[in-house]
C-alpha cells in the first residue's frame, strides 16, 4: 500500500509542478520524484540548484511536504517489507 501512495505523490506533484512551473511534464515528473525520495538526495544530483529557486513559493512548500512525506511512506514500505519477510 505504501507504495502505491509513493506513485500517487509523485504523480500528484508532477501535475502540479508541470501546471504551475512551466516544466515538461517528463521534466516535472523527474523533480517530483526526486522531491519525494529527497531522503536519498537526488535532487541535488540531478537539478540545479537555480531551478528550485525559481519555482513559486507554494511550489517550495509543495517540493518539501513531499521530501517528508516520501520519508515517512519509504519506512512505511521498510517496515512492510520487513513484516513481509519476517527479517530482523
Amino acid at each position: 500500500m505504501p507504495l502505491f501512495v509513493l506513485l500517487a505523490t509523485i504523480l500528484a506533484g508532477a501535475d502540479a509542478f508541470w501546471g504551475q512551473a512551466g516544466l515538461g511534464y517528463a521534466r516535472a515528473l523527474g523533480l517530483s520524484a526526486a522531491s519525494t525520495l529527497g531522503v536519498f538526495n537526488f535532487r541535488q544530483a540531478f537539478f540545479a540548484a537555480g531551478d528550485l529557486v525559481t519555482l513559486p513559493g507554494w511550489l517550495q512548500v509543495l517540493s518539501a511536504g513531499e521530501t517528508i512525506f516520501g520519508a515517512l511512506l519509504l519506512f512505511l514500505l521498510g517496515l512492510g517489507l520487513r513484516n513481509t519477510f519476517r527479517l530482523r
